[in-house]
């Protein structure tokens, strides 16, 4: 194996995951030991967080604190965005994809803000080849044509339809891990 695929595999393999609790558990390589690491100072951080994790063992590692809440993947869904009163959609490919959200490229510029509300709707890749039709929420922007997304939650108990989706979502996530 090339020393830069040995890297690869080992940064792949030293990634830890942000917890609901604000923290992370941690697992020693060498002796399967398990350490809970208080992560609250690391959540807002702007750059990437490594920490320095070392073992009652004696064993020493760097990790990287994943601090994304879901799994995501990187995908090309075509689809469309619209505001949610209605009115001109527009064509988006969606680039990545998780349970709580999307990043998204519109075929065109938009002037879009954060905190605003849109429809989007694009067909999964899956043996149903599901279609998800949800409310977004912008996040971030990246560019005028590169936005990040979250769902919109339902104020009141989820429709069947919702949970369809959402459900199909998981399953289309994880089958494509």
């Amino acid at each position: 194996m090339l020393y830069k695929e040995k890297r690869l595999q080992d940064r792949a393999h030293n990634k830890i995951y942000l917890g609901r609790n604000e923290s992370a558990i941690l697992v020693c390589p060498k002796c399967q030991r398990t350490m809970m690491l208080d992560c609250r100072d690391y959540i807002d951080a702007e750059a990437k967080v490594h920490i320095r994790h070392s073992c009652a063992c004696g064993y020493s590692n760097l990790v990287f604190l994943e601090r994304r809440q879901a799994l995501r993947k990187s995908i090309r869904l075509p689809g469309f965005f619209a505001p949610v009163s209605g009115g001109v959609q527009r064509r988006m490919t969606v680039k990545n994809l998780s349970r709580s959200g999307l990043r998204f490229e519109l075929e065109d510029a938009a002037s879009l803000h954060i905190g605003q509300e849109w429809m989007v709707g694009f067909q999964l890749e899956d043996d149903a080849r599901t279609y998800i039709r949800k409310t977004v929420v912008i996040r971030k922007i990246a560019d005028a044509t590169h936005s990040h997304a979250d769902f919109v939650p339902s104020t009141t108990d989820p429709t069947p339809s919702e949970k369809a989706h959402d459900r199909a979502i998981s399953n289309y996530l994880i089958s494509q891990s």
